[in-house]
């Protein structure tokens, strides 16, 4: 009987585990305005499981702002949020930039008190107006942000559109932050809409598939047809003016309909570009490449792009053009400005290069900004020697620690130039061959704890902060690795002193090192608020904590300038750590 009785409280232990891994979990909370704290109605949810695609549950906000799924299976999710004249938003999020959150649901749990903020999205808009003051229809409008992709400075574009018949445009649903805008004019059989834009990705000749009735069928790019009319114009960016670098930009707060952002347009023929490769030695032509980089005030990093937006070529990234049997080349148009031209022919163990400036702002916007046959000349550029050291060992000396260490060049022209990393000698010694003419920053992997690039020597001249110049040293190369760096941490608050997690806390160089994207730092804030640099390199910082910005934008001089009084300065001497706590520089 006292079987019996151990048997029926088993059973009853095991009905309990089953009735409860089979019982429904929940999720429910609310989505509001993360400006204004008000609800949001009508939004639309979406539960996503992280780890099954397939698994995921739909729901709209009640009228309070209000949301519940039921019948949720255990697991881990992500949940957007999605409503017009806001910006997607995802759980835990302070803004659109910043990092999500998952959800974590249990067996049988009942998720409550989730909120979801949403951040109001904005408005550009004007007029596009000719000199006389007429309106310029069917131009094309483009909203670009800065971007910073391992430290070079590109375009990327946001929004476009096609101005009207009374030349007014306007670019909505945008988040907030720092926009460029950009008007080109163009002939009419030139003009893609944004609807048709949708379909596809901007890539000139690129096929779009569209799909209509459960059918589908390829449809061919139109700006890539035959042209009926006209030349290419060059873009003019908000400011008056057609370079990048001094166009004005505009900071766009949340949910602010900023008008009259009008611009005017003088049609400025895009420049064309004839060049010519040749040997050094014997002047023979080349089959080469070139690479055409814009000149920009304070960019060391800088790339171009052809990107086609609504149709237009606006040439903003990577323009490498490959030359002809007769080492002759005609580019395609480019935007007004000053480039610097690359070169360079590759034959097996050897590369040949040289450099030229272009001025293609043209002198009379009447007419073609074409300018006469640049000649390159191309020789080769001496292979890059030096010596790794370690601060506080002997030199020369087989060291197993430099064997694990890496060198090599990068260039601030094109990725396309960069030397890679190579491995040490068991003493620390390196050549590096196969270098084009051009500047480069020396690229180092210290390969042990605590290791930092303390300085980089050729003789009298600093690498380590002025870069290096191709050929213009026959000193061997000094790379000191010191093994003491200092370190930084704090705690990030708000205006009332609470420490916020999930923010950006960015550690920059001071104004005169800024050119050093190997100083450059950030990191998120843990639950507790708490942040910390470790290995930072002794000198003087600046440190900031946002509560949401866009990736990599404090390398943006403009933006800096909005920002540089919030941040606190440190001073990191060696194997110093420094204790910093922040004032959170809020979205609200």
């Amino acid at each position: 009987m006292k079987h019996l009785g151990r048997l029926l409280v088993l059973l009853l232990i095991l009905q309990a585990v089953i009735t409860a891994q089979s019982a429904p979990a929940s999720v429910e909370g609310t989505v509001s305005n993360l400006i204004t704290g008000d609800v949001i109605s009508k939004a639309t949810l979406d539960l996503q499981s992280i780890t099954d695609p397939t698994v995921r549950y739909p729901a709209v906000t009640s009228i309070d702002g209000r949301f519940i799924f039921r019948n949720v299976k255990a697991g881990r999710y992500s949940l957007t949020a999605s409503r017009t004249g806001f910006v997607r938003s995802q759980y835990g999020q302070r803004g659109p930039n910043s990092n999500a959150t998952t959800v974590a649901v249990g067996v049988g749990q009942r998720v409550q008190e989730i909120r979801v903020g949403m951040i109001p999205s904005g408005a550009i808009s004007g007029r596009l107006l000719d000199r006389g003051g007429e309106p310029v229809p069917d131009a094309q409008i483009h909203a670009w942000k800065v971007s910073y992709r391992d430290g070079w400075r590109v375009l990327v574009p946001v929004d476009s559109q096609a101005s009207n018949d009374l030349g007014e445009y306007r670019l909505f649903g945008l988040p907030p932050g720092q926009y460029y805008v950009s008007a080109q004019p163009e002939p009419r059989d030139y003009i893609r809409s944004p609807a048709y834009e949708a379909l596809g990705p901007p890539i000139p000749g690129a096929v779009v598939t569209s799909f209509s009735a459960g059918q589908s069928g390829a449809i061919m790019d139109p700006s890539t047809a035959n042209r009926t009319a006209g030349k290419d114009y060059a873009p003019v960016y908000f400011g008056g003016t057609t370079d990048q670098f001094t166009a004005a930009p505009i900071q766009l707060p949340a949910g602010s309909d900023l008008r009259g952002m009008d611009i005017v347009i003088e049609r400025q023929p895009m420049a064309g570009l004839t060049a010519s490769l040749v040997d050094a030695t014997s002047g023979q032509p080349l089959q080469g490449r070139l690479v055409a980089t814009p000149i920009g005030p304070n960019t060391a990093f800088t790339t171009l792009s052809t990107v086609n937006v609504t149709g237009g070529k606006i040439v903003l990234a990577n323009t490498t053009s490959t030359f002809g049997n007769n080492g002759i080349f005609q580019t395609p148009p480019l935007p007004r400005g000053n480039y610097l031209l690359t070169a360079f022919f590759d034959a097996q163990d050897r590369r040949l290069s040289g450099q030229a400036s272009l001025d293609a702002n043209g002198a009379n916007a009447a007419n073609d900004a074409s300018t006469a046959n640049i000649r390159i000349a191309l020789a080769p550029v001496p292979d890059v020697s030096g010596q790794v050291v370690i601060e506080g060992r002997p030199e020369g000396a087989t060291d197993p620690d430099l064997a694990r260490m890496r060198v090599g060049l990068r260039s601030t022209v094109s990725t396309a130039l960069d030397v890679p990393q190579q491995a040490l000698t068991a003493t620390g010694t390196f050549t590096l061959g196969k270098i084009a003419a051009g500047d480069y920053v020396v690229s180092v992997s210290p390969g042990i704890e605590k290791g930092y690039v303390k300085s980089i020597r050729a003789g009298n001249t600093d690498i380590l902060n002025d870069g290096l110049r191709a050929g213009s040293t026959t000193s061997e190369i000094r790379i000191v690795i010191g093994t003491n760096p200092g370190a930084v941490s704090g705690i990030a608050r708000d205006e009332n002193g609470a420490p916020l997690s999930n923010v950006t806390v960015v550690l920059l160089p001071d104004e005169y090192h800024r050119n050093r994207i190997d100083l450059y730092r950030n990191v998120s804030t843990d639950d507790a608020g708490r942040y910390s640099f470790d290995r930072v390199p002794p000198g003087d910082y600046r440190i900031f904590a946002w509560e949401d910005v866009e990736k990599e934008l404090w390398r943006d001089p403009s933006f800096m300038r909005l920002h540089e009084n919030r941040g606190k300065g440190v001073s990191v001497g060696e194997g110093s750590p420094v204790k910093a706590d922040l004032d959170v520089i809020r979205i609200r």
